[in-house]
């Protein structure tokens, strides 16, 4: 009779400490707990950035419209003088007929400065996330508790595996 020594299966999973998933989870939250709300504050930098561009945008279109108003005036264009004639003054060229404002209802008001200006800006909403894990780690009421809950993870992963220290109780007597 000979005697084999065969070696007990290991169980798939014996070589990866439990601990692992814990410390891997808590590392995921924490990092999400630093990382989501410092996106949202450059996403909403970025947001107001856009904003501020659209109404610097605007605000150069008016002044290059009124610009070019100026230069007509100072060179004398004639349609421009004839046309501020009319809606200011009153006043017809010889052979011209007076503009009736039944006829052109845009004609009701003899101030120019509403066709200067500029179309309003329009801004698109800000971004939001609204997702669960946001929303936790975003509110001053539970971010503390993800990170606390994050770090007791951290906690439970890096204790020793109670198998290993089986056995090395085990292997030292």
């Amino acid at each position: 009779m000979s005697e084999s020594h065969e070696t007990p299966a290991r169980p798939l999973l014996a070589p990866i400490d439990p601990g692992w998933l814990f410390l891997l989870a808590g590392l995921t939250l924490l990092a999400a707990a630093v990382l989501i709300p410092a996106q949202q504050d450059l996403a909403d930098a970025r947001w107001r950035r856009d904003a501020a561009l659209a109404h610097e945008q605007n605000r150069l279109e008016r002044l290059g419209r009124y610009e070019e108003y100026l230069a007509a005036i100072e060179r004398n264009d004639r349609a421009l003088v004839e046309s501020l004639a009319a809606s200011q003054l009153g006043l017809v060229p010889k052979g011209g007929a007076p503009v009736d404002s039944s006829a052109h209802p845009n004609m009701l008001d003899a101030s120019i400065f509403r066709q200067l200006e500029p179309g309003a800006v329009t801004v698109a909403s800000p971004p939001t996330s609204d997702s669960i894990l946001s929303r936790l780690v975003s509110s001053r009421k539970t971010r503390l508790w993800v990170i606390a809950g994050a770090a007791v993870c951290v906690l439970i992963g890096t204790l020793p595996h109670a198998a290993a220290a089986r056995r090395r109780a085990r292997d030292a007597a």
